[in-house]
Parts: C-alpha cells; sequence; structure tokens
C-alpha cells in the first residue's frame, strides 16, 4: 500500500466526518508523507509507523466524540448555573420583601405595646429599689434619732419603735419586690428572644 492508497482509504473511513473535516484530517497526514519522504523515509516505513487507516479513523471518531460529550456537559452545566442563580436571587428577593413586611408590622404593631411593656418593667423596678431605700433611710432615721437630739425638728406621729418596724418592713417588701421583678424581666426577655427568632424562622421559610 503506497501514500495514495493509504490517504484513499482513510478518506473512506471518515465518512462519518463533514467534508472540512476530513479535508483537515487527510492534510495533516499528507503534510507527515511530505516531511518523512524529506527526511528520507520511504512511503511503507511512514505507513508503518501510522499503522491502518480505519484504526486510526476510530480514533479520531473517539476524540471528536468526547469533546462532544464535553461540549454537551458545559453547556448543561452553564444552564443548570444559569438557573440556580436565576433561583437564588428569587429567593434572596422574596426573603427581602418578607424581612420589609415584617419590619413594618413589628413596628406598626409590636413596638408600642413592647416600649410600653418596658416602661411599665422599668417601673417596677425603680419602684423596688425606691421601697428598699426608703425603708433603709427610715429605719436608720430611726435607730439614729436619740443621737441627733432631732437636729432636723422632724416632728413624729408614730413612736419610734412603730417607726424603726416600718422601715424593716418596707426594706423587706422593697427586696421581695425587686426578685419578683427580676423573674418578670426574666420572662420578658426570654419572650423577646422567642418572638425574635420566630421571625428568622419566618424569613427563613420563604
Amino acid at each position: 500500500m503506497n501514500k495514495d492508497d493509504f490517504l484513499k482509504n482513510l478518506n473512506s473511513s471518515l465518512s462519518n466526518f463533514t467534508e472540512e473535516e476530513r479535508k483537515d484530517i487527510l492534510y495533516d497526514y499528507e503534510e507527515h508523507f511530505r516531511l518523512g519522504i524529506e527526511n528520507g523515509k520511504t512511503e511503507e516505513a511512514l505507513i508503518a509507523e501510522l499503522g491502518e487507516p480505519e484504526n486510526i479513523a476510530k480514533q479520531y471518531k473517539t476524540n471528536f466524540d468526547f469533546e462532544n460529550i464535553t461540549d454537551e456537559q458545559a453547556d448543561e452545566n452553564l444552564n443548570e448555573s444559569h438557573k440556580n442563580n436565576k433561583v437564588s436571587a428569587e429567593d434572596v428577593s422574596i426573603s427581602v420583601i418578607a424581612a420589609i413586611g415584617l419590619l413594618l408590622f413589628n413596628l406598626i404593631f409590636i413596638l408600642g405595646p413592647y416600649l410600653g411593656l418596658l416602661g411599665a418593667l422599668i417601673g417596677l423596678f425603680a419602684g423596688a429599689v425606691g421601697a428598699f431605700l426608703g425603708g433603709v433611710a427610715l429605719t436608720f432615721g430611726t435607730m439614729l434619732l436619740p443621737f441627733t437630739n432631732n437636729f432636723f425638728g422632724i416632728s413624729y406621729d408614730v413612736s419610734p419603735s412603730a417607726a424603726f418596724l416600718f422601715g424593716v418592713g418596707t426594706i423587706a417588701f422593697g427586696a421581695l419586690f425587686f426578685i419578683g421583678d427580676c423573674y418578670i424581666a426574666k420572662y420578658f426577655f426570654k419572650g423577646t428572644s422567642k418572638y425574635l427568632n420566630w421571625n428568622m424562622r419566618i424569613i427563613k421559610r420563604v
């Protein structure tokens, strides 16, 4: 088999390729023969190095099929990526809208009552501290009365012992009042935390 027979058989074996693809492949092998002959090789030696035309055509077909599959996979991955990006953008938009809606709802219906309750809680703490400090002042004022000879000129309508006992009772009341306020504050802020978490779950579910 000489060069012409080799190229003819190769052209026949490439029948599944387009005319342009066959021309490119045949041109490469013609150049291979030309360069080999210029380097002193015979056509038979070159054909022996290249192998059977049918095997060469099969190798080209395998390579072309692999390239086509790779291109198709790349297109599919690109389309899937665009689709995922589109879905992600839509999810973000919906989440933003849900967050704005919850914010407006909280500002209009929740914030006012919440601040009112918070103010009331602060008032309860202030009352407890006031009662405790008032009881301390009354108790120690009564105890120090004999040593001051009523320096401030305060008139008492009750006996010092009754005032002392009332001061101790006020201290106890203030302390218990403060402890009760601490329990109320605990449940108040626990409820606040649960409500905030509920808001976050609503946004994530959308």
